[in-house]
């Protein structure tokens, strides 16, 4: 049985049966041949003219008799027409070659170094300013009158001159210290030596208080201060 053809029932929809259109002129003009002619022979005439011949001759230098000197590079003197940079830069190689040294010595030189302060080998000691029993009464009396205890303390203790002990042991005064805890801590410091003198005085005295080994060269002087300061107080 034969094959049927296949049979379109809608128009050809691939447009090879549309028919073909023409192609859009162009826009642009033919190229004048007259025009690049005419450019062609003005360079050849630019080319052929030979150039123009200055007018303005070279400055001959003047003859000299006396051959020139070269500068060395210690000796350079600037001269006018150099600008202010060459003139600075030839300043600073002089400033150069003067400091720099000729030759560099193997000979050694001793180490120097500051001097230091030397350190203090004396050692620090707190000694308890007491005060006695008659001290109580007037302390009291200047207390109530609105004046601190601590400020008469350190009034008296500005009137004593620089503690410089001795080698030589002082017992401490014989009085009866005076009650209610008044007292004053002063921080000194001794000579170790001078120390060890006054231990070698006591009998037990390397193993005794330091401040009980000092205070007896210091109360005398602070009890008589501190009567005075109580006296001037209480005018």
């Amino acid at each position: 049985m034969a094959r049927e053809l296949i049979k379109t029932t809608r128009e050809d929809a691939t447009g090879f049966h549309k028919p073909k259109k023409p192609a859009r002129e162009s826009i642009l003009k033919p190229l004048d041949e007259s025009a690049v002619n005419a450019f062609a022979q003005k360079r050849q005439r630019i080319a052929e003219t030979p150039p123009a011949k200055s007018k303005v001759q070279p400055e001959e230098p003047a003859p000299t008799d006396a051959p020139k000197a070269l500068a060395s590079e210690e000796s350079i003197t600037p001269s006018p027409r150099m600008d202010a940079d060459t003139a600075r830069n030839a300043d600073l190689g002089q400033v150069a070659s003067k400091n720099t040294p000729a030759e560099i010595s193997d000979e050694l030189v001793d180490l120097v170094v500051p001097p230091r302060d030397k350190v203090s080998k004396a050692l620090p000691v707190t000694l308890r300013l007491r005060v006695l029993k008659r001290h109580v009464a007037p302390l009291v009396k200047l207390q109530s009158a609105g004046l601190e205890v601590e400020d008469i303390m350190k009034a008296a203790l500005s009137r004593l001159p620089a503690i410089k002990f001795e080698p030589r042991y002082v017992a401490q005064v014989a009085e009866p210290s005076g009650t209610g805890g008044w007292g004053y801590r002063l921080n000194t410091r001794i000579k170790p030596e001078t120390l060890q003198a006054i231990q070698a005085q006591v009998r037990g005295g390397a193993t005794a208080p330091r401040s009980k080994l000092l205070l007896g060269q210091v109360e005398a002087l602070w009890f008589s201060s501190l009567d005075q300061t109580i006296k001037d107080f209480s005018k």
